[in-house]
């Protein structure tokens, strides 16, 4: 008799269990079908899908490959397009707008610290041309409006390209499908108000033979003012090194031994003339010549460049094109007074030579004939 209890209590439960269940999948039924019936009153605007399962060039390539975007370079809001690779971590700081000595106003990329002409320039996955003999490319001359993405490989490009992409390849992905008109401009300048930058971007592109053609051309104005180191309290005097009391190295104001007033030295000889005719023993704590504030601190420019892209798909196995560009920039280089060194003879019997100066010329000189030392 107990057992026949604890079964029937055992069904009650079983049935007690389906009744909430049933009653639960009820309650999903009608939420569901509120939900379905308040969806069909209002559209959905767009619908993101996310997952690890979805590839990407980035990550199943063969090797891995570092993709910018053209949203990504509008973020930045940035005319020189080697200011954005210089950003990742797998490129060195190269010669910019900001690189007076060296530097001729180039832009260009260096990948893991290798050099500049061991990192390969694509563009559309062809070579592109180089702007001097060792066959560096100036970035100056690909169209930033019409950048796509930017690809960079690092890993194994030297296999395919060969030497000069021991580094790595940056590949630029040029637009092969623009359609419409786009004119964009951009104006910056610094906190001082001075290192304005103007630059104008001009886009022209449409499809044809039912789309299996296209055509774009694009043209850029870029004007870059220049800035000198003088006028920036961090930049205005050249920096040296000495040491404290206790022997550690600080760094205090210094500059070039090379003074424009000029100096002589050898022969027990180290001092200059002042504007009076006075030899005055030179010191290099005082008398160094800050060369920093005639210096750049940003290299002005002017680039004029255009771009024509054309292409036509003949069959799905044969693409026509044809791309043409001309890029003309203007760097102006300023660089504060070159010292030189150069053996001399003085003649003692100047008669325009100031008496202290001629006094201390025939301390050192060096043949006693008092002729000349």
């Amino acid at each position: 008799m107990t057992h026949k209890q604890g079964r029937t209590i055992k069904a009650g439960l079983l049935a007690g269990a389906a009744t909430i269940a049933t009653m639960m999948s009820m309650a999903v039924s009608t939420s569901a079908f509120a939900q379905t019936s308040a969806a069909t009153e209002s559209e959905f605007e767009e619908v993101v899908v996310t997952g690890s399962r979805i590839p990407r060039k980035d990550l199943v390539a063969n090797s891995p490959v570092n993709v910018i975007s053209a949203e990504e370079i509008s973020i930045g809001a940035v005319v020189e397009i080697d200011r954005i690779l210089d950003g990742m971590p797998q490129t060195a700081s190269t010669n910019g707008p900001t690189t007076n000595n060296p530097g001729n106003g180039q832009a260009n990329v260096n990948l893991r610290n290798l050099g500049n002409s061991r990192t390969l320039v694509l563009m559309n996955g062809r070579r592109f041309v180089g702007s001097a003999a060792n066959g560096v490319v100036d970035l100056n001359n690909i169209p930033p409006a019409l950048i796509k993405q930017i690809e960079v490989v690092t890993g194994g490009a030297s296999a395919v390209y060969g030497s000069d992409a021991m580094a790595g390849v940056v590949n630029f992905i040029l637009k092969d499908d623009f359609e419409g008109v786009q004119v964009n401009g951009q104006y910056g300048l610094s906190q001082e108000g001075d290192a304005e930058r103007y630059n104008v971007d001009f886009t022209l592109g449409g499809n044809f033979a039912d789309g299996r053609g296209n055509v774009v051309i694009s043209g850029n104005y870029l004007k870059r003012n220049q800035t000198l180191a003088g006028d920036r309290s961090f930049a205005a005097v050249q920096p040296g090194e000495t040491t404290d009391d206790k022997g550690n190295p600080i760094f205090v104001p210094g500059g070039s031994a090379g003074i424009p007033q000029g100096r002589f030295a050898g022969n027990g000889l180290n001092h200059f003339i002042d504007d009076n005719g006075t030899p005055i023993l030179y010191d290099g704590d005082k008398h160094a010549y800050n060369f920093a504030p005639v210096n750049n601190l940003q290299l002005p420019l002017v680039r004029h460049a255009i771009t024509g892209i054309g292409n036509y798909q003949v069959t799905d196995d044969i693409n026509l094109f044809a791309e043409m560009s001309y890029a003309h920039n203007r760097i102006e280089s300023q660089l504060a007074p070159t010292p030189f060194s150069e053996g001399m003879d003085v003649d003692l019997r100047n008669p325009y030579m100031p008496e202290a100066t001629r006094a201390l010329f025939s301390t050192f000189d060096t043949d006693g004939d008092s002729h000349g030392t």
